[in-house]
């Protein structure tokens, strides 16, 4: 072979050799970013179950409440015990943070008791937080409903729990209305940092809580957003989405939880660009050592 040719094939060689350098670099930038983003989302299903963990504690708190109440009421036998249930649930009302009012029912519906006087003789039969746990009497739980704005013009989440069965008869309900924020305190230490988000929705799409801005979307329903519908089309405890999200428009990486209490969901997400920020760093030194060949 000629000098000539044994040059240009060096050339060629060398070449072939810096365009493999070169993918294997680009490949190792890719393969990079996608265990960034794994990485993320691992993240962001450690802080939904944490998140999950403490609104299901905090609802079970409640549950345990509504049926000491139930049990207290029952007791009923005269005036005496009507005034010392009414001073009990006051009490009660006021030792649990984030309670607004504790109502309970006769077996009608009509609410007999109540820490807020407006709302006594309301008849609440066609409420959900009344029809909900009278369906489904065989298995008695806690039955969340909301946010809504109730009767006294404040956004509540609405909680209720079947009166254990009065020889073997229906006896009404006990009711706790929350107020949102009292879920949002819980999301605060669970909020990814920079402009991250946590939230606490219902099976609905209705925000309940959201840290920040809660004030700004309690009471916005989502139920299109791409995140919250992929999560309840896909049956699962636990789902990822990359999106732009409903509420502020933000690529976000998103894990959506169902928490104890099937009816609500927690939401944690990351907008990409804070997520990917070190990694583009760490790229864009790679591609200025690549571009060097």
């Amino acid at each position: 072979m000629s000098p000539k040719g044994s040059g240009r094939t060096i050339a060629i060689i060398g070449a072939l050799i810096v365009a493999l350098i070169i993918a294997l670099g680009a490949a190792e930038i890719y393969s990079d970013r996608q265990r960034t983003i794994n990485a993320a989302f691992d993240r962001l299903e450690n802080l939904a179950r944490i998140a999950d963990e403490s609104i299901s504690g905090r609802l079970r708190t409640v549950d345990l409440l509504l049926q000491d109440v139930g049990r207290e009421a029952q007791a009923v036998e005269n005036l005496r015990d009507r005034e010392s249930l009414l001073a009990y649930i006051k009490a009660r009302a006021e030792s649990l943070p984030g309670a607004r009012s504790i109502s309970i029912t006769d077996k009608n519906g009509r609410i007999e008791y109540s820490t807020l006087p407006e709302l006594m003789n309301f008849d609440g039969s066609k409420r959900p937080y009344f029809t909900g746990p009278m369906a489904d009497q065989t298995s008695p739980k806690l039955f969340l409903n909301g946010p809504i704005l109730a009767t006294t013009s404040k956004i509540v989440l609405f909680a209720s729990r079947s009166k254990a069965l009065n020889n073997g008869q229906w006896d009404g309900v006990v009711i706790s209305t929350m107020n949102p924020e009292y879920f949002a305190t819980a999301l605060e230490s669970v909020k990814p940092q920079g402009n991250g988000f946590a939230t606490l929705l219902g099976m609905d799409g209705t925000i309940i809580a959201r840290s920040p801005g809660h004030e700004t979307f309690s009471g916005m329903n989502i139920a299109k957003g791409p995140a919250h519908s992929a999560h309840t089309a896909g049956h699962q405890r636990v789902s990822r989405a990359r999106v732009i999200t409903a509420t502020d428009h933000t690529a976000r990486l998103v894990v959506s939880r169902t928490t104890d209490f099937s009816e609500l969901v927690v939401s944690v997400g990351w907008a990409e660009d804070e997520m990917l920020t070190d990694w583009q760093r760490n790229a864009a030194i790679k591609v200025s050592v690549l571009t060097l060949l």
